[in-house]
């Protein structure tokens, strides 16, 4: 069978991750159970970070063979006198943390400092350690398609991962997304539920989200006319968009990603389309309170 283009987000295996998270970070026995299921059904693709907590601890213990991992690299100090130096002795200590010797993708968590004066060196490192074959793509995860306004001419990724939810379009209406696609730059949806805030049902919304209030109507009488659920919305929305190769999501347990798998396509995209917004503060979880990228 054909590889899903569902990729497990492993944010919530670190720490406590979404602003619907009520059950705290994942149990080693679950994410075991997770990722074993995720196999069964040829998910075979995980999302981590240095900085999610222990993630990469966690999913290195249930075990990384046949994976395609794609993980990321914090902020490099600004003091940092070795730059090939500290991003090598990153990556070995995740491919350590990992119990992996190669990982599939390494993306640059603050791209935007390759325009700093080391981003040269920076860049020229992690094409450095590609090239001896420790990883095998190299990239950016974005916040917003104006990074790769700056960034894509002087410094082209293999792999690029950005936000894009039923809120959130910008990559698609930029035109990135598709140039992406047309060029072979593999795509990585993430924050396809906005950190689980489309998941919430209206009598759970934080108050602070009450300023959208005539979106949220909107949005509840969608899924009432359509009988749909949220997750199935949300899902079958950025699966539509055939220029994404793959779709990261976080899951709490193997029911959850069970429901994921058994949903059903939705005929109700281009309704769902009149939900875009460019407001920031709704659509940028890093304006909220306590949020991780």
């Amino acid at each position: 069978m054909k590889e899903s283009r569902i990729a497990i987000g492993s944010a919530q295996f670190g720490m406590n991750y979404g602003i619907a998270n009520n059950n705290g970070k994942v149990s080693e026995y679950n994410i075991k159970k997770i990722l074993s299921f995720a196999r069964l059904h040829n998910i075979f693709t995980i999302d981590t970070a240095i900085s999610y907590g222990d993630s990469e601890e966690c999913i290195g213990k249930a075990g990384m063979n046949g994976w395609k991992i794609v993980t990321k690299i914090p902020k490099i100090p600004s003091s940092c006198q070795d730059i090939h130096g500290w991003i090598s002795r990153n990556i070995n200590n995740s491919l350590a943390r990992l119990n992996v010797k190669n990982i599939d993708a390494v993306l640059l968590h603050f791209p935007l400092q390759l325009l700093e004066k080391s981003g040269s060196d920076i860049w020229n490192s992690l094409k450095k350690i590609k090239k001896s074959g420790v990883i095998n793509k190299i990239g950016f995860s974005l916040y917003s398609p104006e990074e790769l306004d700056k960034l894509y001419h002087l410094f082209k990724p293999d792999i690029v991962q950005f936000p894009y939810n039923i809120l959130d379009r910008r990559m698609e209406i930029s035109g990135w997304l598709r140039f992406l696609s047309d060029k072979g730059v593999e795509t990585h949806a993430r924050s396809v539920f906005l950190q689980g805030l489309l998941l919430l049902n209206k009598n759970n919304r934080q108050k602070k989200f009450s300023d959208w209030k005539d979106l949220w109507k909107s949005w509840d009488d969608l899924l009432e006319k359509q009988n749909i659920s949220a997750l199935q919305a949300c899902i079958g929305f950025v699966m539509s968009n055939q220029c994404i190769d793959k779709i990261v999501l976080g899951v709490d347990n193997k029911i959850h990603l069970e429901e994921i798998i058994g949903l059903k396509s939705i005929s109700c995209v281009n309704e769902l389309k009149k939900f875009n917004t460019n407001d920031l503060d709704l659509i940028d979880p890093s304006l909220w309170d306590n949020s991780v990228r």
